[in-house]
């Protein structure tokens, strides 16, 4: 029980001791880089006396019809749409029908050529070894 009574008060002088200690790092803290402004006027309220209200102008009104590009009619029918648009849009259309053709004629030719390749176990054995290394 004596035992017990002086273990116990050294851990309360030791609790005591890191308390005290953490109370002075707090202080020293605060005074290094505070977190919150001093309790005086804060950097806007000093502003606000330096700097009075301008006489700012109202904003200028715009035409809400040109506001978004939604606003912007577009041509609903093909008789508003010019002839020159249309014809490049025809264009276009072809280009892209032919590349998706030549894309299709050249896929079976780079098909043919993975199946004519051989499979060598002892260069696929060499090359492994060289990319995982067993030393560095």
């Amino acid at each position: 029980m004596e035992n017990a009574l002086v273990v116990l008060v050294f851990v309360v002088a030791i609790i005591y001791k890191i308390y005290t200690n953490f109370k002075k790092e707090q202080a020293a803290a605060a005074k290094r880089s505070p977190q919150y402004p001093p309790a005086g006027k804060t950097t806007i309220d000093k502003a606000k006396t330096i700097y009075p209200k301008a006489n700012i102008p109202p904003p200028i009104a715009q035409d809400p019809k040109y506001n978004t590009w939604d606003s912007i009619e577009q041509p609903t029918n093909q008789a508003q749409i010019p002839d020159e648009v249309l014809r490049i849009r025809k264009q276009r259309e072809q280009q892209l029908l032919q590349k998706k053709k030549a894309e299709v004629k050249a896929a079976p030719t780079s098909n043919t050529e993975k199946t004519n390749t051989t499979f060598d176990l002892r260069q696929a054995v060499i090359q492994s070894i060289i990319l995982e290394r067993p030393y560095k």
